[in-house]
């Protein structure tokens, strides 16, 4: 799959802007000082290709000040060699996306149809901070799956509904029945995660070896339960979670950690290490992707020169499949160790529009 052009009008700083991509470059170099407006590019493909922005939901923040409504818009070839245009518009609290000028009604076959992996250096809060941060990325990530969607849907009306009688001190049986279905619910929906974390991992061991971490690299499940024994241990805690007025185990409280040969990265490496490992991590994803959804996805990379070594910058750029179009901002090209001759470079700066 490959963007052949972009188009933006009122989004974030842009006020008007028009690029086209050139179809024999493997991707794009986006380059300028920080605050120029390459991050807002590249949160203009992740907006169009999700249906929604990574870093804000909130409409006023991203359309420029002073306007009242904002567009997006791009063209792209799927891996058949399809046309297909998307367009993103934002009007006070309304927002709409359409694909081939059909509205779209819903997120995750979007996702399948044009996958996208981007790394952004704000996630990286997700690997050091609260565990539901780390849930989001492993629900985010699983997305593609509608039997995981709907694992994850009635898992949590499930959690919703008991959590409600707990807290209302309701019926005891009736509580007795919903834990007995959440436990159900539970144990499914971990096996699916454990199920697909699984293959990701194979993914993930063989990446971070071809960016030559310092050390073997690898994904833990924490399932938030004890496995098989949900149903019991629901029924031994009822009590104690009828004080609390919630449900105190579960995959809701699942947590996924990297290990570095065998301990939690988290606290012994480096943020530069932690750093690589998410990318790796992003990287994996991407070949994940590839493999079950027969399309290879478009691959963002922000900012990826800043708190990395050269020679790591070097191995991430040749672990990324040449088949997919990649897009990289950086503050100067100088900082890049691989020649950029297979890049288109777009020097956010000089772009008129934009700033």
């Amino acid at each position: 799959m490959r963007i052949t052009s972009l188009t933006a009008s009122n989004f974030r700083n842009i006020e008007n802007l028009k690029l086209s991509f050139l179809p024999e470059k493997q991707g794009v170099i986006l380059v300028g000082p920080n605050g120029v407006g390459k991050t807002n590019i590249l949160e203009a493909i992740v907006t169009l290709l999700r249906g929604k922005s990574h870093r804000s939901l909130k409409n006023n923040e991203l359309i420029r000040h002073g306007a009242t409504e904002a567009f997006l818009g791009l063209t792209l070839d799927d891996d058949s060699g399809a046309a297909h245009h998307i367009g993103f518009s934002l009007a006070g609290k309304e927002r709409l996306t359409k694909i081939d000028g059909e509205a779209l009604n819903g997120r995750v076959e979007m996702v399948r149809t044009f996958p996208l992996v981007s790394f952004f250096p704000d996630e990286l809060e997700s690997m050091r901070g609260e565990p539901a941060l780390r849930r989001t990325l492993i629900d985010r990530t699983f997305g593609i799956f509608s039997d995981y969607v709907k694992a994850w849907l009635a898992y949590n009306r499930l959690l919703k509904n008991r959590n409600a009688l707990l807290k209302n001190k309701g019926d005891l049986q009736l509580i007795i029945v919903y834990s007995q279905k959440l436990a159900e619910a539970g144990e499914y929906l971990h096996r699916l995660r454990s199920e697909y974390l699984a293959k990701l991992n194979e993914f993930f061991v063989v990446t971070g070896a071809e960016l030559n971490a310092p050390g073997k690299i690898e994904l833990e499940l924490k399932p938030g339960f004890r496995v098989g024994q949900m149903a019991a241990d629901l029924e031994e805690q009822k009590e104690r979670e009828s004080l609390l007025g919630r449900t105190t185990l579960g995959p809701h409280l699942a947590d996924l950690e990297i290990l570095l040969e065998g301990r939690p990265s988290r606290y012994t490496a480096s943020q530069g290490q932690q750093r690589l490992f998410f990318v790796a991590l992003k990287l994996a994803i991407l070949k994940f992707y590839r493999e079950i959804l027969q399309e290879t996805p478009i691959l963002i990379l922000d900012d990826i020169s800043s708190e990395l070594g050269a020679g790591y910058i070097k191995a991430i750029y040749e672990a990324v499949p040449k088949d997919s179009q990649l897009f990289i901002s950086t503050i100067s090209v100088n900082l890049l160790p691989f020649a950029p001759e297979n890049l288109q470079m777009i020097a956010v700066d000089e772009l008129p529009g934009i700033g």
